[in-house]
């Protein structure tokens, strides 16, 4: 028997350890949950800096909900920013992928599908391409943009990926 509960610990410790290596969270803001309703749309923004004025209006449609930025390198660059400095909003949540497999995590899952909003920040469109697309995060983002009117939007990279065609660079840049 104690090997048994041995062995069962030992698995839920390291099922935690693998979950916690495929993402890194960074939450900022209220715990909370809210129930505004989303106002929708869609804020597109090429490299470099931010437009604080797009950025205002991309929380603004938030209606006072909760932010969710999903990326694939970096770290919590737009807590701050979005809740501090633009605010308006109950939270805001960075979940960075680390691996693919993060895009079956249930705690992911959970993020997407209580986003009011959510930003796809700059990097590497391909790590974005082959962690998310054909998996569940790609249908729950899509499913929350039909069926609950989020508002979405994406710099560089992030901006790259939410158009009907896209270029992948996983063979690097066009040259």
């Amino acid at each position: 028997m104690i090997k048994i509960l041995t062995t069962i610990a030992l698995c839920c410790v390291l099922h935690s350890a693998a979950a916690q290596t495929n993402y890194t969270s960074y939450f900022t803001g209220s715990t909370d949950g809210v129930d505004p309703i989303a106002q929708g749309g869609i804020c597109l923004m090429g490299g470099a800096t931010e437009n604080d004025s797009a950025m205002a209006w991309f929380l603004q449609r938030a209606s006072g909900g909760d932010v969710l930025v999903l990326r694939a390198s970096g770290s919590d660059g737009y807590n701050d920013y979005m809740y501090t400095d633009l605010g308006g909003v109950n939270s805001v949540e960075t979940i960075v992928f680390n691996a693919a497999s993060a895009s079956y995590e249930p705690y992911v899952h959970q993020r997407i599908q209580e986003a009011e909003a959510i930003w796809f920040a700059g990097g590497d469109q391909w790590n974005y391409i082959s962690y998310w697309r054909g998996t569940p995060v790609d249908s729950l983002i899509r499913e929350a943009v039909v069926q609950r009117n989020i508002v979405i939007g994406g710099t560089s990279a992030g901006m790259v990926i939410l158009g009907d065609h896209q270029f992948s660079a996983q063979n690097g840049t066009v040259s």
